[in-house]
C-alpha cells in the first residue's frame, strides 16, 4: 500500500526560451498545452516569399519543464522512488514557401539534483521518464538530449506530406507530452481534406 504519493509538475512556456509573448489578436500564447496533453499551436509562421525568408521569418517556441515525483511505500517489499527532472525544449518552425516547410525539436532534461543512487535507478517507476535508467545504470548519466523533432512539410491545396521525426496524434499513436520528452515517430505521413467533414490519412511508420 502506498503511504504517499507526491507528484509536483510545473510547465512554462516561452517564446524564444525566453519570455512569453502573447499574440495581440486574442490574448494568446504562441503555444499551450491542452488538458490531454496536446501541443497546440496558437501561432505559426506566415507565407514565405523567397527561400531565404523561409528561414528568417520563422517562429522559436520555447519551454521550461520541471517534473518532480517522490513514492513513499508502506510495504517493506518495495523500494522508494524519487526523481526531479529540469530541463526544456526549444523548436523552431520555418516559415513556408512554395508549399515547402520544417521543424526541428531539441529536448534536455536533468535528473542528477535529485536523483536515486545508480544501483537503485532500476526501482524508479513514475519518474522514468525524466531520464535515461539504462545511461544511468551504464554510465552514471542523468542527462537526457533528443532531437525529438526533425521533419519537412510540404503542402498543396488540402493535401499535406510530412516526412521525418514528428508528433503523430491518432487513435492509436499518441505524444503524452506530460514529462520531459514527448513521443515522437519516425514517419512519413500524408493527409488530406478534400472532403468536407472527413481527414483522410496514410501513414508510414518505422
Amino acid at each position: 500500500m502506498k503511504k504517499t504519493i507526491s507528484t509536483v509538475t510545473a510547465t512554462m512556456i516561452l517564446a524564444g526560451g525566453l519570455v512569453t509573448t502573447l499574440n495581440a489578436a486574442d490574448d494568446k500564447p504562441k503555444r499551450s498545452l491542452k488538458g490531454n496533453m496536446m501541443v497546440v499551436y496558437n501561432k505559426l509562421p506566415g507565407e514565405a516569399k523567397t527561400f531565404g525568408e523561409m528561414f528568417t521569418e520563422g517562429e522559436w517556441y520555447g519551454r521550461l519543464r520541471s517534473n518532480t515525483f517522490l513514492w513513499d511505500w508502506d510495504a517493506s517489499t518495495q523500494t522508494d522512488n524519487h526523481a526531479w527532472g529540469i530541463g526544456g525544449s526549444l523548436v523552431y518552425k520555418t516559415a513556408k514557401y512554395n508549399g515547402l516547410s520544417a521543424t526541428l525539436g531539441a529536448y534536455y532534461s536533468y535528473a542528477g539534483l535529485y536523483a536515486m543512487d545508480q544501483v537503485d535507478i532500476g526501482d524508479l517507476k513514475a519518474g522514468k521518464d525524466t531520464l535515461s535508467r539504462l545511461d544511468v545504470r551504464d554510465d552514471n548519466s542523468y542527462d537526457m538530449f533528443s532531437l525529438a523533432q526533425a521533419h519537412i512539410d510540404y503542402s498543396a491545396g488540402k493535401t499535406t506530406l510530412k516526412v521525418g521525426r514528428q508528433i503523430i496524434e491518432s487513435m492509436f499513436t499518441k505524444s503524452n507530452d506530460t514529462k520531459m520528452i514527448p513521443n515522437t515517430f519516425e514517419a512519413a505521413v500524408l493527409e488530406n481534406n478534400d472532403i468536407e467533414g472527413t481527414k483522410l490519412r496514410f501513414a508510414y511508420i518505422d
